[in-house]
């Protein structure tokens, strides 16, 4: 009882307080709790603007951080597993491919000319399944021994050059240098081309191991990278002789040339290098210096290739003199012939790395008074597939640098093209016989 009227009691005196104050303070009072209330909205208002954005922040943290590294080891492993990749590639590269030198079959370390055929070769399935080669005693790719005396009624014809000359890809019957004999019973070819050989190289081998045999025709036959050989002391990591003029004297330097077995060489551990992603980035930002740093250098750089070019050009017009002059001493016929390469037939010769050298010294080699054949225009008459019949395609032989060749195809397209044009000559010297 005494609680309730003691509630009352408060109760009413607070009504009682609220009625007696007037009409102004009542005013002042709403006027004072409103401007707490803004007040309080302000700092809160303060508040949140300065806390919320460190919330978002700690929140965006929270989020990115793991986000950011979830992203990193993704790639992180990407780059791993490429890098893996790339380096099983090129590990296999080397371990499966180190016996593709097609030369390392048949040939030995020669300390004149850098290699040469080793005599006495067979290799039933060389080039594939009874794609065979064989050299006899004299090292010449031949089925028979020739000796230095020339058969009765024969016309001996020696055919110099490089591997398109040899019949890389074709058995012994099938290079073009042997289906000349087949063209005509009256001849006997013999075949000196060797696989790498420059227009000195193969100068060389002739002039040492070739006049002996007394031809009556001597085929000189090479294409364009014949000349971009004659430059270098080496064939890709091949040690090889070189020429040059000293004087009046043709010479012989770089010899004995240094040795170096033919397995796995190191331009083919170069090539597996290349074709990984992480040489791809360094080398291109190795041009992209080297282009910023040398734009100001581009006249002494073409005037060094117009050197090398013209150094290159008078050393081939001498080995070409030095021929002429053993032929005009031995009395026997010398033709030079250019052969045509895919790029020739399509018209587009010097479309490739090494360039066109035949074209400006062609006219040059004319003035020598020899003999010159050029196949480019026979097989320009071709359609482009026929062109493409010539030539061995990528992937045919599990061999390096085998595509471009000549198929068999191409070595009798050769052979044939090359006789109409050499028959005049085995006439004259078959009557003068």
């Amino acid at each position: 009882m005494s609680a309730s009227v003691g509630s009352w009691t408060f109760l009413s005196h607070a009504n009682f307080l609220q009625c007696d104050m007037t009409v102004r303070q009542r005013d002042s009072l709403r006027r004072l709790d409103n401007r707490t209330t803004n007040h309080l909205y302000a700092i809160i208002g303060r508040i949140d603007r300065a806390v919320a954005p460190s919330l978002a922040r700690t929140a965006a943290r929270r989020f990115v951080g793991p986000a950011a590294l979830v992203i990193l080891s993704l790639g992180l492993g990407f780059v791993l597993m490429e890098g893996i990749a790339s380096g099983i590639l090129a590990f296999g590269a080397l371990v499966i491919h180190r016996d593709q030198i097609a030369a390392a079959r048949y040939v030995d370390y020669d300390p004149e000319l850098g290699w040469v055929s080793r005599p006495n070769v067979y290799i039933p399935d060389m080039y594939g399944k009874g794609v065979y080669l064989r050299t006899n005693s004299h090292g010449f790719r031949s089925n028979v021994e020739q000796r230095t005396k020339v058969p009765d009624g024969k016309v001996r014809i020696i055919c110099s050059g490089d591997s398109f000359t040899f019949g890389y890809g074709v058995d012994n019957d099938h290079a073009w240098c042997q289906i000349l004999s087949e063209l005509d019973g009256r001849i006997e070819s013999i075949n000196m081309g060797q696989g790498g050989y420059g227009i000195d190289q193969a100068y060389l081998w002739y002039r040492r191991d070739g006049r002996r045999f007394n031809p009556s025709i001597h085929i000189f036959a090479f294409i364009d990278e014949d000349f971009r050989r004659m430059g270098s002391d080496r064939f890709f990591d091949y040690g090889k002789p070189t020429l040059a003029i000293r004087g009046s004297a043709l010479q012989v330097e770089n010899v004995p040339v240094p040795r170096r077995p033919f397995y796995v060489p190191s331009f083919q551990v170069r090539e597996v290098i290349r074709s990984l992603k992480t040489y791809e980035l360094l080398d291109k930002t190795r041009q992209r210096l080297r282009f910023d740093g040398q734009q100001g250098n581009a006249s002494e750089t073409d005037e060094k290739a117009r050197t090398d070019r013209a150094k290159i050009e008078d050393l081939a017009l001498r080995v070409f003199s030095e021929l002429r002059e053993m032929a005009s001493s031995q009395q026997y016929k010398l033709v030079l012939v250019y052969l045509p390469l895919a790029e020739d037939c399509h018209g587009q010769r010097g479309k490739t790395a090494s360039g066109d050298r035949w074209t400006s010294l062609r006219p040059r080699v004319k003035n020598l008074g020899v003999d010159v054949i050029d196949l480019t225009r026979d097989c320009q008459t071709l359609t482009a597939q026929q062109i493409d019949g010539l030539f061995i395609p990528v992937g045919r032989l599990n061999y390096i640098f085998s595509a471009g060749h000549y198929t068999e195809e191409g070595n009798r397209f050769v052979a044939e093209a090359l006789y109409e044009r050499l028959r005049a000559i085995v006439d004259s010297v078959d009557a003068g016989s």
